[in-house]
């Protein structure tokens, strides 16, 4: 007995030291640092022997075993930065990112009533995703932010209360407004080979798509209009200004008391000490921005009040626009076409302007000489 526990000690002193330098090696394939934690623990560095072979010879240690490892990772690593294999994986990413679009201008155009279920299979690998890379960058903060907190309500009203007059308004007013305007305002671009971009912009335009689509186009399966009385009938049709305005705004103050305390009161200490990126340091950084300017000539203590103070005008700003949007299917319409005409453009001048000489560069290519035509 004694024998076989000296066995599976062997095993798992062997697996946990030839994971870490895997994990490290997937690390640097995927774009992460090779100090990042490899999430396994570490023994101590002396040298553990494998049990016996079966014919008595011993076996090969666990520090003669790593460097072929840590060779063959490498290798892997190479490989997957070669300009050949960025070229296909990027290539592959624009055709899906053109297949989607195609999916859902078709989805949204024959079956609105049903197309929160494709953004909802969208949304659980898109930021299932997005967790998983941004945790390995320090980014994670990025999502707490209120973009996500918006889809998160949606996700809410279309599978939860999809019955709830008032919280039925309270989703519109938030995502057809600031989240939507988002789009505009944090320039959002229509860069099909980027999972980041598409990502940043699927989050902002895809939710105001359900919400154009569930406010003319309900499911009749989800939302019992037939059960309703004539009386929530109305209410789930009509829309005040104090229902957009004003009721809308407390599902936003909630948000933004749960990310003060979170972000500048309990993990302040904690995002400076391992080097967390919130978007307060991503707005703030640029000196020259009206907003950054404004928020950094406060006290340094009041810097997250004054940022959060403006955050709360800009969103009720954009928050009453979308009693046009409730009232209008016309304006509501071209609102949409309007913002993905900006994130278009957006791309355009991204591929165009930015893109083109940056990836020959990062590839290590030159770009072939124009030849004269005679």
């Amino acid at each position: 007995m004694s024998s076989f526990s000296g066995i599976l000690q062997s095993a798992r002193n062997s697996i946990n030291r030839n994971m870490e330098p895997f994990s490290e090696g997937l690390h640097k394939v995927v774009g992460g640092s090779a100090g990042t934690e490899s999430g396994y623990e570490s023994d101590s560095e002396a040298s553990v022997a494998e049990s016996p072979r079966a014919d008595g010879t011993p076996g090969i240690t666990v520090p003669q075993r790593q460097p072929l490892l840590r060779k063959r990772l490498q290798k892997l690593a190479e490989l997957q930065l070669r300009p050949e294999q960025v070229l296909i994986r990027d290539k592959l990413g624009f055709f899906l990112g053109v297949v989607n679009l195609c999916l859902s201008a078709y989805w949204l155009g024959a079956f609105p009533q049903t197309f929160y279920k494709y953004y909802t299979c969208k949304a659980v690998v898109l930021y299932g995703s997005r967790f998983y890379l941004y945790k390995s960058k320090n980014w994670h903060y990025y999502m707490l932010e209120f973009c996500y907190f918006a889809n998160i309500l949606l996700l809410l009203e279309v599978w939860v209360f999809p019955n709830s007059p008032t919280f039925h308004k309270m989703v519109f007013a938030q995502v057809a407004g600031p989240l939507t305007w988002s789009i505009v305002a944090l320039r959002n671009s229509l860069v099909l080979h980027s999972l980041d971009k598409i990502t940043s912009l699927f989050m902002h335009i895809s939710p105001a798509l359900v919400c154009w689509a569930w406010r003319w186009y309900p499911d009749p399966t989800k939302v019992k209009f037939d059960s309703m009385s004539a009386e929530q009938l109305k209410a789930y049709n009509t829309a005040s200004w104090w229902d957009i305005g004003v009721l809308s705004m407390s599902t936003y103050m909630i948000w933004v008391v749960l990310y003060y305390i979170k972000v500048f009161v309990l993990s302040q200490k904690n995002v400076k000490e391992k080097g967390y990126v919130t978007l307060f340091q991503y707005m703030t950084k640029n000196k020259k921005s009206l907003f950054a300017r404004i928020v950094m000539s406060a006290p340094e203590v009041l810097q997250p009040v004054v940022y959060m103070g403006i955050h709360v005008v800009l969103c009720w700003a954009a928050t009453l626009t979308a009693m046009l949007w409730w009232h209008s299917k016309a304006a509501h319409t071209a609102f949409l076409i309007f913002c993905a005409s900006v994130s278009a453009w957006n791309g355009a001048t991204y591929y165009f302007d930015i893109f083109a000489r940056k990836y020959i560069q990062s590839l290590g290519m030159e770009a072939a000489p124009v030849k004269k035509v005679e």
